[in-house]
C-alpha cells in the first residue's frame, strides 16, 4: 500500500506541475450561469468558446471568469437537463466583458437521441420499451467495471455476478428468463458489432464476461431493449433482450483534451466470512458425535471406541485442542487499482479518440488475482461533405489467477470452511517443531480426517491461469449520394484467445497422487459484414417517415485444443509433456457455424404525435435442421403523444403524455452445435477395435425457440418533466422450446433435442425520474421498480435438476423439497412433515417433497439519489430483490459431521431431553440422516436489500482549475457494497448467489461455498486537461 500511495502522489505532482501551454490573455470574460426559470445558480455548468476550445466550470455560486484573446467568438453555456444557450461576444483586450446565461429546463426530450438497432430516434419517439444510461450516469458512478452500471439502474433488468471471485462472470436476465435449456443471457452489441458472451472455461465453470474487457470509462451510453418492437431487428437473437453499447468518439472542437484517472482501495468480503467452530468446539462436538455414534451400533459410548469403529485418530480433550484458522489464512484484505487515460481531439473533417486503462485486482481471496491492460482507438474521417468513413479497435489483454468456487473441495472457501480446526496449517506451528509427514515447503499437507486440501499452500503453489486475448472492432463507409439517402457499409470482427495453464503439486488434492498438468486452447472468430440504407423524409410538414432496409452475414468459429497428463517425476517440472502418463495426448474441436440476416423498419409520425413502426427480419442459421432454417420475425409498435393534443393545451403541470402499445416475435439461438445432426463418436469399446458408434439422433425440423411479446405502456411527464414517469405491463410467451427429450432405450440413445413446451413471463416495469431540488442545492431522484410472474405452461415431462424442477403449472426453477419442522424435543430427532400432513421422522424422498418455494425474484428494483452543492455532489445507489428463494447448500454442508469443521451454529444442537432447538441430536457422520437430508431447513428467504453504490466527489472550482489551466478536476471517494441487509444465516454466504456459473435458472438460486461478493471502498481523483 505504501508504493500504491507514493505512486498516487507523483502522479499528482506531476500533473499539477507540468508546464501548461500558455494561452493568449488579451481579454477576461466573467459572468454566471443561472436557472431561467427559479434564477438559481448552476454550479457546474460549462462555458466554452468553441472554436477555441477553451472555457471553464462554474463554481459554486454558478460565476466563472477565464481569459481568451481579443476579437468576436461564440460562447455556449450547458448544463445537464437544460437546454443549451450560444451567445456571441466581443472582447476588448486588456478588460473584462460581462456574460450571463439563463438556462431554460429542458420541458421537451426531442434533443436528445436514444440509440437503436442500426440507427438512432429521438426519445420522443420511441415507442418501444428502452431503458438508457448515459455517460454522465457513468461519470457519476466512478464504477470500475462495466457490470455495476447495469446492476439497480434499470426496470426489468435482474443482474447479479455469478460470484465474488476477480474475473466473474455476469448473469443478466431481462424481463425473466425466455428459455429452460437453452441461454438466457441477452445479446450484447458494442458500436454495432454482436460481441462474442458466455464462453465456457474448461475447469472451475467459470465463464467468459462479455463486458470484462471494456473500459468503462469509454461508454457513452447503453441502452437496453426490452420489447419485441425494440428487439426483432435482431431477429434469431432478440429474445432474451439487447444491450447496445455506444463508446465515446473523438471531437470536432479543433482542440485536443488529455484526460487521466486513478482509482485505488480495498477490497473485502461483501457479508460476513464463514462462522465456524474453535478447536476446543470442534472436539467438544465431535468427541460427543463419536459417542453417540458408538452407542447407536451397540458399542459402549466411548468418543475413543467410536473412532476405533470408524477407523480414525484419537480425539484430542477439549480442553487441550488447539485452534488453526483455516478461514482468517484463506480471506485477507485486498487492493484494486485503476489507471485511465485518454486523449480526444480532432476538427470537422477528423475526429479522434485513443484511450488505454491498466486495473489490477488482489482479490479478498489468496491468490487470486485479476488484471487487466486495455487499449481502444476511434478514428472517423469526412473526406467530403458526402462521405464519412471511420474505425473502432478496442484490444484487451488479461491474466486471471483463478480461485475457484462453488462444487469443488479444493477450493479456497470450501476447505477453509471444511478442514477441521485441529489440523495445523504450517509445519512449524507444532510445539516440538519436528516436521511431521506431508511437509511440503514448510506446509503441512496430512489431514487424518477428511478429503479437504491445505488451500493456503495449494493456492500458493498450485498453478491456475487464464490469459484472455480480445480484440474487437469495425471499420465503416458512410455515403450520402443524395438529399436524405443514407448508405453505410461495415465490417467488423471480434477475436477472443483463451489459454489456460493448471499444475497441480502432488501433495494437493487435485494433483495427487503424482501431479497433475494441463493447457488448454480457445480461439473464437467472429466477422461480420453489414450493409444498410436509410431514407429520412417530412412530406407536408406533418408527415415524418423513416426507412431503414439492411442485411448482414455473419460467421463464427470456434476452436478448442488442449492436453492434460500426471504422474510428473517433481512438482518443478511446469510443462504438460512432463507428465510421464497422458490423461489425454491431445485433442481439437473445430466448430463452425453461420448467420444469414435481411432486416427492414419502417418508421412514420403523423403531425409529431401519432408514432407508428414496423419491423421484420429474416434470419437463416446453421444451427437449425435443414427444413427450419430460416425464422421470420416481424413486430410493430404505435404511440400517441395526447400531450401534443390541443385539447391538452390547457393543463399546465403536463409537460409529457404518451402512450404506447407493440407486439412482435423474437428468436432464441443460444443453442450448442450441431443438435440438429446425426453424430457418431469414435472409441474402441467393441473387442478394443476402433470404430464409429450413433451418439445422437438427427431431427432436420429443429428450430427456433419463439418469443412472442405483448407490451403497453405510457410516458407521464410533470411540471416541465420534473418528475417523469416510465410505466409498462408486459406479457412474454415463449414457444417451441429446445428440450433434450428422452426416447426409449431400445433406440440405443437417451434423449434427443426437439421443439417441445412453452414457457410465459408477465411483469410490470415502473421507473421515475426527480428533480427535487434545483440551482445550487439540487437532489435529483431515480427509482426503477419491476414486477415478473414466470410460468412453465406446456411440458412434456418434468425436468429435474438438484432440488430444482421444471414443472407445467410451476414457475421455472421451483424448490421441491420435504417440509422440515424442528426437532422433537423428547428425542432429539429431526421432524418432517408427511404429504399427508402428519408429522414424521423418516420421510420419504419420493412421495413428501413438494413445491416450497421458487428462485426467481418477484420484486426487484433500485433507487438513487444524487445531491450536490457548491461542487461537492453525493450519490447513492440502493439495490433489492424479493419474492424468492435460496436453497442454501453451504450451510448444510457446514452443519454436517462427517469430520467437517462445523457453523457455530452447531454449537446449539439438542443435547438432552428437554431442549428446544432446531438443530438435531449428534451423531458422527450423519449415520441417523439428521442433518444430510435435503429439505427446507435449508431453504431461506432469498431478499436482501444492498447499498450497491455511494459515491462522495468534488470538482475544484474554476477559480482553481484556471490558475493551474485544467479544463476538469475531480477527487472522489466511494464504496461498493457497502451494506447488505438480508435473512441469510450470518456466516454461511451471500444472497446474490449462481451457483456452479450457471447462466440458467435451473441451480442459480443455489448457495455451495460460493465466494461473496466483493466490498470495495477507494479513493480517486480525475483530471482533463
Amino acid at each position: 500500500m505504501k508504493a500504491l500511495f507514493t505512486k498516487l502522489l507523483c502522479g499528482v505532482a506531476i500533473l499539477l506541475l507540468a508546464p501548461a501551454t500558455v494561452f493568449a490573455q488579451d481579454g477576461t470574460l466573467s459572468g454566471t450561469v443561472t436557472d431561467g426559470a427559479t434564477g438559481d445558480p448552476l454550479p457546474g455548468a460549462t462555458v466554452r468558446v468553441q472554436e477555441l476550445g477553451i472555457g471553464s466550470a462554474t463554481d459554486a455560486d454558478g460565476n466563472f471568469e477565464f481569459d481568451v484573446p481579443e476579437g468576436t467568438h461564440e460562447v455556449q453555456a450547458s448544463f445537464v437537463g437544460y437546454n443549451p444557450m450560444m451567445k456571441t461576444v466581443d472582447v476588448a483586450a486588456g478588460e473584462t466583458t460581462s456574460l450571463d446565461f439563463a438556462l431554460q429546463p429542458r420541458t421537451e426530450e426531442l434533443e436528445e437521441v436514444v440509440v437503436v438497432g442500426y440507427g438512432q430516434q429521438q426519445r420522443q419517439r420511441v415507442s418501444g420499451s428502452v431503458s438508457s444510461i448515459d455517460a454522465a450516469e457513468v461519470a457519476e458512478a466512478g464504477v470500475v467495471s462495466t457490470e455495476q452500471l447495469l446492476q439497480g439502474r434499470a426496470s426489468g433488468v435482474q443482474v447479479s455476478t455469478v460470484s465474488g471471485v476477480a474475473g466473474a462472470a455476469i448473469s443478466v436476465k431481462v424481463r425473466g428468463p425466455s428459455s429452460i435449456q437453452s441461454g438466457t443471457e441477452p445479446l450484447y452489441v458494442i458500436d454495432g458489432i454482436p460481441v462474442i458472451s458466455g464462453t465456457s472455461a474448461s475447469d472451475f465453470g467459470q465463464q467468459t464476461n462479455a463486458l470484462a474487457d471494456l473500459n468503462p470509462s469509454d461508454i457513452q451510453s447503453i441502452e437496453i431493449l426490452k420489447d419485441a418492437s425494440a428487439t426483432a431487428i435482431y431477429g434469431s437473437r432478440g429474445a432474451n433482450g439487447v444491450v447496445l453499447i455506444t463508446t465515446k468518439s473523438g471531437s470536432a472542437s479543433g482542440q485536443t483534451e488529455v484526460s487521466f484517472g486513478y482509482e485505488a482501495g480495498a477490497v473485502t468480503p461483501a457479508v460476513e466470512k464463514w462462522s465456524m467452530l474453535n478447536g476446543s468446539q470442534w472436539a467438544e462436538v465431535y468427541r460427543e458425535g463419536f459417542a453417540n455414534a458408538s452407542a447407536f451400533f451397540g458399542f459402549p459410548a466411548d468418543p475413543n471406541v467410536g473412532t476405533q469403529v470408524f477407523g480414525y485418530p484419537t480425539l484430542p480433550e477439549v480442553d487441550e485442542a488447539p485452534t488453526y484458522n483455516w478461514v482468517d489464512e484463506v480471506f485477507q484484505t485486498g487492493v484494486t487499482q485503476t489507471y485511465n487515460l485518454s486523449v480526444r481531439g480532432g476538427d470537422e473533417k477528423t475526429r479522434f479518440l485513443v484511450s488505454g486503462s491498466y486495473d489490477d485486482l488482489q482479490n479478498y481471496i489468496i491468490e487470486n488475482q485479476f488484471r487487466r491492460i486495455n487499449g481502444r482507438v476511434n478514428v472517423e474521417h469526412d473526406p467530403t461533405p458526402w462521405l464519412r468513413t471511420g474505425a473502432n479497435l478496442t484490444v484487451t489483454r488479461s491474466l486471471n489467477d483463478r480461485a475457484s468456487s462453488d462444487n469443488l473441495v479444493s477450493a479456497p472457501l470450501t476447505s477453509a470452511a471444511l478442514v477441521p480446526p485441529v489440523v495445523p496449517i504450517r509445519v512449524d506451528q507444532e510445539e516440538d517443531g519436528t516436521p511431521e509427514p506431508g511437509d511440503y515447503r514448510g506446509f503441512n499437507f496430512q489431514n487424518p480426517w477428511n478429503i479437504a486440501d491445505n488451500v493456503v499452500a495449494s493456492s500458493k503453489f498450485n498453478e491456475a491461469d487464464a490469459y484472455n486475448w480480445r480484440t474487437y472492432g469495425n471499420a465503416f463507409i458512410q455515403l450520402d449520394p443524395i438529399d436524405k439517402l443514407t448508405l453505410r457499409a461495415e465490417v467488423g470482427g471480434d477475436l477472443l484467445v483463451v489459454d489456460e495453464y493448471f499444475r497441480y503439486i502432488q501433495e494437493s488434492t487435485d494433483g495427487q497422487p503424482n501431479g497433475f498438468g494441463a493447457q488448454y486452447y480457445r480461439e473464437q472468430r467472429k466477422y461480420l459484414m453489414t450493409y444498410t440504407a436509410n431514407y429520412v423524409d417530412t412530406f407536408n410538414d406533418i408527415h415524418d417517415v423513416s426507412i431503414l432496409g439492411g442485411s448482414s452475414f455473419e460467421f463464427d468459429r470456434r476452436n478448442n485444443v488442449f492436453a492434460e497428463a500426471n504422474n510428473f517425476a517433481n512438482n518443478e517440472l511446469p510443462n504438460v509433456a512432463s507428465g510421464a502418463t497422458p490423461v489425454t495426448t491431445s485433442s481439437t474441436v473445430d466448430r463452425k457455424s453461420g448467420l444469414e440476416s435481411y432486416f427492414s423498419r419502417l418508421n412514420y409520425t403523423l403531425n409529431d404525435r401519432y408514432i407508428f413502426e414496423f419491423s421484420a427480419r429474416v434470419d437463416g442459421s446453421s444451427r437449425f435442421g435443414e427444413n427450419n432454417q430460416y425464422g421470420f420475425f416481424p413486430a410493430g409498435s404505435v404511440a400517441w403523444l395526447v400531450s401534443d393534443e390541443s385539447f391538452m393545451e390547457d393543463v399546465d403541470a403536463l409537460s409529457e403524455l404518451k402512450l404506447r402499445a407493440s407486439y412482435g416475435v423474437t428468436g432464441n439461438d443460444q443453442i450448442g452445435f450441431f443438435p440438429q445432426l446425426g453424430l457418431f463418436a469414435a472409441g474402441n469399446n467393441y473387442n478394443r477395435t476402433p470404430g464409429f458408434v450413433p451418439s445422437q439422433i438427427s431431427n432436420p425440423d429443429l428450430k427456433w425457440e419463439r418469443v412472442t411479446q405483448l407490451d403497453v405502456g405510457f410516458d407521464l411527464g410533470l411540471f416541465n418533466n420534473r418528475i417523469f414517469l416510465t410505466a409498462d405491463y408486459y406479457d412474454k410467451t415463449t414457444n417451441d422450446l429446445i428440450l433434450e427429450v428422452p426416447v426409449p432405450r431400445s433406440q440405443g440413445y437417451n434423449s434427443y433435442f426437439r421443439n417441445v413446451g412453452s414457457m410465459k413471463n408477465q411483469g410490470v416495469d415502473l421507473g421515475l425520474e426527480t428533480r427535487n431540488l434545483t440551482g445550487a442545492f439540487s437532489w435529483t431522484t431515480n427509482f426503477n421498480l419491476s414486477w415478473l410472474k414466470n410460468e412453465v405452461t406446456d411440458l412434456v415431462e418434468e425436468i429435474p435438476s438438484g432440488v430444482q424442477y421444471a414443472t407445467e403449472g410451476e414457475p421455472l426453477g421451483y424448490f421441491n423439497l420435504i417440509p422440515y419442522e424442528g426437532v422433537d424435543p423428547v428425542t432429539g430427532k429431526p421432524l418432517w412433515r408427511a404429504a399427508d400432513g402428519s408429522l414424521t421422522t423418516s420421510p420419504s424422498a419420493g412421495t413428501d417433497r413438494r413445491n416450497v418455494g421458487k428462485v426467481l425474484p418477484t420484486w426487484t428494483g433500485g433507487l438513487t439519489n444524487r445531491f450536490s452543492y457548491k461542487g461537492v455532489s453525493l450519490s447513492a445507489l440502493l439495490q433489492f430483490e424479493t419474492g424468492h428463494d435460496i436453497y442454501n447448500d453451504t450451510y448444510r454442508f457446514m452443519m454436517l459431521p462427517a469430520t467437517f469443521n462445523l457453523h457455530e451454529n452447531y454449537m446449539n444442537r439438542w443435547q438432552e431431553r428437554g431442549d428446544v432447538t432446531g438443530v438435531p441430536r449428534n451423531y458422527f457422520a450423519d449415520i441417523a440422516d439428521n442433518h444430510t437430508r435435503q429439505s427446507t431447513r435449508w431453504l431461506q428467504d432469498g431478499s436482501y436489500l444492498r447499498l450497491r453504490d455511494v459515491t462522495l466527489s468534488y470538482s475544484l472550482p474554476s477559480s482553481v482549475l484556471n490558475a493551474l489551466q485544467i479544463s476538469r478536476a475531480r477527487i472522489y471517494v466511494k464504496g461498493t457494497n457497502l451494506l447488505t441487509f438480508d435473512k441469510i444465516t450470518d456466516g454461511t454466504g451471500d444472497p446474490e448467489v449462481n451457483t456452479g456459473g450457471s447462466f440458467g435458472v435451473l441451480n442459480s438460486g443455489e448457495s455451495f461455498f460460493t465466494a461473496p461478493q466483493q466490498r470495495s471502498i477507494t479513493g480517486g481523483f480525475s483530471l482533463t486537461l
